[in-house]
């Protein structure tokens, strides 16, 4: 499958936010909660991978950090294919870091998912 990578990145940067810990879920609840407050730390950086393995199968690897307090997430994915209108999925959120630090507080799912088309 010729040409069938995906890669992605992003940098997002937030002058109002945390340089340092960035609080996780106890600082959360107590921002001032709004579309202009993407984060609650400073920087984030974004990094995807997508492969088509073979036509029914493929994988998702997705990561975020905050590299001022050491938090991340990571998100991995797998989707077969079982027919025209039926596939399954393998996804985990798996979150790191300390307590206090934007992503520390979360921790970590795994989960699937059947998908039916009409």
């Amino acid at each position: 499958m010729k040409n069938s990578l995906y890669l992605h990145s992003a940098v997002l940067f937030s002058s109002n936010e945390a340089t340092g810990d960035a609080g996780g879920m106890r600082n959360l609840f107590d921002q001032n909660l709004s579309a202009k407050m993407l984060t609650l730390g400073m920087v984030n950086l974004f990094a995807q991978v997508t492969y088509p393995f073979t036509p029914l199968f493929s994988g998702d690897f997705s990561a975020m950090v905050n590299p001022l307090d050491g938090s991340s997430f990571i998100g991995p994915t797998l989707t077969y294919s079982l027919g025209n209108n039926l596939e399954i999925m393998l996804n985990g959120q798996l979150v790191f870091g300390s307590e206090g630090t934007e992503y520390g507080d979360y921790g970590k799912a795994i989960y699937g998912r059947i998908k039916w088309s009409f």
